[in-house]
C-alpha cells in the first residue's frame, strides 16, 4: 500500500536515475542532442568506410570507442531499468484502478513498461555484442563493419530514445508531486497518493511509447543496405552508373542482367480511346500488392531513372509486378486520376506508388489492386539509392504488403524525399 514515506522514496530515486542519466551520458557523447549525435555517427561510419588513411581511420575508431564505452552504457541501461522498476513497484491494484478510472487502459499502461524493460535488454544484448565484436577485431579476427555500425544504430535508437523520452516527461511528472499542497503535508490523503503514482506511471508508459517509435525511425535512418537486399544480389556502385547511363527508363526496366526476374507492366495509352489499360492491369494482378512507377524520360535529369531501380529491386525482392507509367504521355487518363486524388493526392513524377489488396491501416479488403501509398520524388543523389532500397525492403513493403505487426505500418504519405510517418493501428 502507498504511504508518504514510500512515494517519497520512490521520487527520490526517479529524480537521482533521471540525474544520473544525463551525468553519464554527458561523459559518452557530451551536450550533444541524439539528432546531433546520430549525424555525427552516420559520418562517422561513412568515413571508415571510405578513407584509406589509417591515421583518419584510428581518430574516427578512437572517438566512437569513446561514444559507445560500453561501462558507461551498461550504466545508463541499468540506471534506465532501475527507473522503470521503481515505477512498476508502486503500481497495485488501487493505483491500476485510478488509471482505468481516469480513462485510461491500466493493461496498456502495464504493457508498455514491459516493453520498456524489453527494449533495455535487447539494448544491453547488443552492447555487449558490440564489445564482443570489437575485442574480436583487436585479436585480428576481420569483423564486419557494417555489423558494427548496424549495432550502433540500435544501441543508440534505443537507448537514446528512452532516455529523451523518460528523462523529461518523468521530471515533469515529479515537479507536479512535489509541488503539490499536500506532498509535505503531515497526513497526506489517500487519493493524492493514487494520483501520484498514477501520474508517475503513465508519464513513463507515453514516454516508452513515443522512444520505441523514435527508437524504429533511428533504424529507417541508420541502415544503408537491407538484409534482404545483400544477400540475394550484388547491386554495386558500379551497377547503379551503369543503369543510369541508359537512354531511357524502359531501357533500364527492360535490363535483365544486373537485376534479373522482375515483372514490369506498361501501361499503355490510346490515343483513339483517350484512355489506358490502367484499370485493366489493376484487375488482371494476382499479386497482394504491387510497385508502382510514374516515370518520364528526361535527357538532362536521371531522377526517374533513380526510381526505376529502386523499383527494379524491390520486385525482385519481394516477387511484386511493377506497374511502370509514363507521366510524360498523355496518359493520365481519367480512371488513374480519380484513383490517385481519392488515395494519395496529386501525384508528382517521379514517384514510387504502392499498391495493395488491402489496407492494413484501414482494415479495408478490396478485390483489384488499390494504391495505399506513395513516394513523391527520387533520392536526391546518386549514392541515396542504397538507403532508399533499405527502408522500402525492410519497413514499406514488410509492414504493408508481407508482414503486417499488429501495430503500425510505416507510410510516406506522398511527401517529397521519402519521409516516413509511423501510422499506428489496432487489430
Amino acid at each position: 500500500m502507498m504511504d508518504a514515506e514510500r512515494l517519497r522514496r520512490v521520487v527520490t530515486t526517479i529524480s537521482d536515475t533521471c540525474s544520473t542519466i544525463t551525468e553519464l551520458r554527458q561523459r559518452r557523447i557530451g551536450t550533444r542532442t541524439t539528432k546531433q549525435f546520430w549525424d555525427a555517427l552516420v559520418a562517422a561510419n561513412r568515413a571508415i568506410r571510405v578513407t584509406d588513411d589509417p591515421a583518419q581511420r584510428g581518430r574516427v575508431l578512437a572517438q566512437k570507442a569513446l561514444w559507445f564505452n560500453h561501462d558507461l552504457l551498461l550504466q545508463e541501461l541499468g540506471n534506465l531499468e532501475t527507473l522503470i522498476t521503481s515505477i512498476k513497484n508502486i503500481i497495485d491494484e488501487d493505483v491500476l484502478k485510478e488509471i482505468a478510472d481516469e480513462g485510461y487502459n491500466a493493461n496498456r499502461i502495464l504493457a508498455l513498461l514491459r516493453r520498456g524493460e524489453e527494449m533495455i535488454a535487447q539494448a544491453r544484448k547488443d552492447v555487449i555484442a558490440h564489445e564482443d565484436l570489437l575485442q574480436r577485431g583487436l585479436g585480428g579476427e576481420q569483423i564486419s563493419a557494417d555489423r558494427l555500425a548496424n549495432l550502433e544504430y540500435r544501441i543508440t535508437g534505443m537507448t537514446h530514445g528512452l532516455e529523451d523520452a523518460i528523462t523529461p516527461e518523468e521530471t515533469k511528472a515529479l515537479t507536479r508531486v512535489v509541488e503539490h499542497s499536500e506532498y509535505r503535508s503531515p497526513l497526506p490523503s489517500r487519493r493524492f497518493f493514487l494520483r501520484a503514482a498514477a501520474g508517475l506511471a503513465l508519464a513513463a508508459a507515453s514516454s516508452i511509447n513515443a522512444a520505441y517509435g523514435q527508437e524504429q525511425q533511428q533504424e529507417l535512418k541508420g541502415k544503408e543496405v537491407p538484409v534482404a537486399f545483400e544477400k540475394s544480389t550484388e547491386l554495386t556502385e558500379e551497377s547503379i552508373e551503369t543503369l543510369l547511363g541508359y537512354e531511357t527508363v524502359e531501357k533500364v526496366l527492360d535490363e535483365n542482367t544486373i537485376i534479373k526476374g522482375a515483372n514490369i507492366i506498361y501501361v499503355k495509352y490510346d490515343q483513339v480511346t483517350k484512355k489506358s489499360n490502367f484499370s485493366d492491369i489493376l484487375s488482371k494482378i494476382k499479386e497482394n500488392g504491387a510497385i508502382g512507377l510514374l516515370y518520364e524520360n528526361d535527357p538532362a535529369l536521371d531522377y526517374s531513372m533513380r526510381d526505376a531501380i529502386i523499383a527494379k529491386v524491390t520486385s525482385t525482392q519481394f516477387k511484386l509486378p511493377i506497374i511502370a507509367y509514363n507521366g510524360a504521355l498523355p496518359s493520365r487518363d481519367a480512371d488513374f486520376a480519380a484513383l490517385a486524388a481519392k488515395t494519395t493526392g496529386t501525384m508528382a513524377i517521379p514517384s514510387l506508388i504502392l499498391g495493395a489488396k488491402s489496407d492494413v491501416v484501414t482494415d479495408k479488403k478490396y478485390e483489384t489492386i488499390q494504391l495505399i501509398d506513395t513516394i513523391r520524388g527520387a533520392p536526391a543523389k546518386t549514392n541515396d539509392i542504397k538507403t532508399w532500397i533499405t527502408n522500402i525492403c525492410n519497413y514499406w513493403i514488410p509492414t504493408n504488403i508481407t508482414t503486417f505487426n499488429g501495430e503500425f505500418a510505416w507510410r510516406s504519405q506522398n511527401t517529397k524525399g521519402g519521409k516516413w510517418s509511423k501510422i499506428t493501428y489496432k487489430r
